[in-house]
């Protein structure tokens, strides 16, 4: 995403040149791209470090909630 960010940022135009209203949201449309992937890097270090946590506490590591039975519902119909 990060790269996605800066592709924007460096040369977002539809045609041969950008026209200004290009110019224009290509800062906005960036740097929503650049928090998305600062999101997507902290959810992810933040997973990792309590898994690493539960792990050196021998903790079971069971993966429940929305998110896990919602993947599971709709890939009993991918099959």
């Amino acid at each position: 995403m990060s790269i996605v960010a800066v592709a924007i940022l460096i040369s977002f135009h539809l045609k041969a040149e950008a026209s200004p209203l290009e110019k224009r949201i290509a800062l906005p449309f960036g740097l929503v791209f650049w928090c998305l992937a600062i999101a997507c890097l902290a959810a992810g270090l933040n997973n990792y470090i309590k898994t690493v946590s539960r792990y050196s506490r021998r903790q079971a590591l069971v993966q429940s909630g929305t998110g896990t039975q919602l993947v599971s519902f709709f890939g009993q119909w991918v099959d």
